[in-house]
């Protein structure tokens, strides 16, 4: 695309080149700008041609038309619409990268133009004045490092502010007679960041206090100029230990519970132990992360653990199993202590202990009777009758029945079917923890389960509907009962 001629007149047709940035960067770097082309009518075509100054490049852009230019064009760039007309005006935005070392006032030409009919546009050129290298200068610190005091174990940092042009680079440096002699320090371990700003240490240890650090700033103008020293001062932590656990009751049928001991300290240990008593019944059966000296699995009684070696930084811990039996009461406490040394400590160790989790008929208790109640055997015990409806609680409990309330629905029903006395009932399907039993009598002295079918035959949301049956053959009349039990 070429224009030629003058530019006349536009009447309602105008077109622009704008841009956010007024300056440029001594070191080089990219320039945005936006083509708008405004018309009254519907053009049948457009075209935008700019001219880059020498050095420039185009690198791309957003929204322009499918005639472009390619990126890395230089000298003149130039688009052009045959269709896609904004309404009211078409723009686009395309980015120029410039070179470092740029001298003088940066002037980016444009022209347009519209048809049909054919209107040349005339378009104000953008100019942009490059900044100018700052004057060479010498490293100097606006911040020194500070002094530090941590507890042994934690991390830290020491930083630095440095100017001076061109920018300095910087390598810290270490001194362990209070700043007489001097060394580099390497990047990895405790330290990192070592030619950065900032110095992390990551951990520091007792064996670090007393350490300076400084840096050396360093660029074409002078090299290694020293920042002022900061000290470390590393108190030592004193060693402590822990039993700790997720859970804080254990299960009347019995079950797991996972522990984690954990021993910190400021100091690396030459060894530690661990030694826990387990409760009666109790036994040890596995863990992760231990020491390699650790109990068998199955043990019981004392547990005993060391380490010799593989001290974790600022704390070892490790987790294990213990397996509980069934049918405990009472609370249950994981007693122990612990040793660090050198030089030789006992850690005390706050015991763990572990209350009997209500089992499913305590929690219906609770829910149904007050704190009176609950105290009173008589009136909420399993046995207890309180309604008086000959239903003991825990019948109540199995068929989901309300033990303040005589019921009249929701029991047991007889019956006759084809050659077979029935007997039905409906129980809820979470009372897992109990054993339902269906005997037969003829006289009311002699209860037996034998020659007795008892099946579930329905189940509907949280109820399940349950049939015992019998023989109807020589057993002219039968009684049937429902016995309930607790799951051992």
């Amino acid at each position: 695309m070429a224009f030629a001629g003058g530019f006349g007149s536009a009447g309602a047709q105008t077109a622009t080149l704008t841009t956010t940035t007024s300056q440029l960067s001594a070191t080089g770097g990219t320039v945005t700008f936006t083509a708008t082309i405004a018309y009254s009518g519907t053009p049948s075509a457009l075209g935008f041609q700019v001219e880059l100054p020498a050095g420039w490049t185009y690198a791309g852009g957003t929204g322009e038309p499918s005639i472009k230019p390619d990126a890395g064009t230089t000298g003149t760039l130039e688009w052009a619409y045959t269709g896609g007309f904004g309404v009211g005006a078409s723009s686009f935005d395309f980015t120029a990268s410039y070179p470092a070392g740029l001298s003088g006032v940066q002037t980016v030409a444009a022209s347009a133009v519209y048809r049909s009919p054919l209107i040349n546009l005339a378009i104000a050129s953008v100019t942009l004045a490059p900044v100018s290298a700052p004057p060479a200068a010498p490293p100097s610190y606006t911040q020194g490092p500070p002094d530090r005091i941590v507890p042994a174990g934690s991390g830290t940092t020491f930083s630095v502010v440095v100017e001076g042009a061109p920018a300095p680079t910087l390598r810290w440096q270490y001194s362990t007679d209070d700043g007489q002699t001097w060394s580099n320090l390497t990047e990895g371990g405790d330290f990192s960041g070592v030619t950065q700003s900032t110095l992390t240490v990551a951990a520091a240890t007792t064996g670090l206090s007393g350490y300076r650090f400084r840096t050396l700033a360093s660029n074409a103008v002078q090299a290694d100029v020293p920042s002022t020293s900061a000290l470390l001062t590393v108190n030592a932590v004193a060693p402590s230990a822990t039993l700790t656990t997720n859970a804080s009751t254990y299960a009347a049928a019995g079950g797991t519970v996972t522990l984690t001991a954990t021993i910190a300290y400021g100091n690396e240990p030459t060894s530690l132990g661990f030694q826990i008593d387990l409760p009666s019944g109790w036994s040890y059966e596995g863990g992760v992360g231990e020491p390699a000296i650790k109990p068998e699995p199955g043990t019981t009684g004392a547990l005993e653990w060391a380490y010799s070696s593989g001290f974790g930084t600022g704390s070892s811990n490790f987790s294990f199993t213990l397996r509980y039996p069934a049918g405990l009461s009472g609370d249950q406490a994981i007693a122990g202590a612990a040793i660090y040394r050198t030089p030789l400590a006992s850690l005390a160790l706050a015991p763990v202990v572990f209350a009997r989790a209500a089992s499913a008929f305590e929690t219906w208790q609770a829910a149904r009777f007050n704190a009176t109640e609950l105290a009173n055997l008589a009136a909420s015990g399993p046995q207890a009758d309180p309604d008086g409806d000959g239903l003991p609680n825990l019948m109540e409990y199995a068929l989901a029945l309300e033990p303040k309330i005589a019921d009249v629905a929701g029991l047991p029903v007889a019956s006759i079917a084809a050659a077979n006395w029935i007997f039905t009932y409906t129980r809820p399907v979470d009372r897992t923890d109990l054993i339902y039993v269906v005997e037969v009598s003829t006289d009311l002295a002699t209860w037996s389960a034998a020659g007795v079918a008892h099946e579930r035959i329905a189940a509907t949301g949280g109820t399940e509907t349950w049939r015992a049956s019998h023989p109807l053959a020589g057993t002219p009349a039968l009684f049937f009962r429902l016995k309930v039990a607790t799951a051992p």
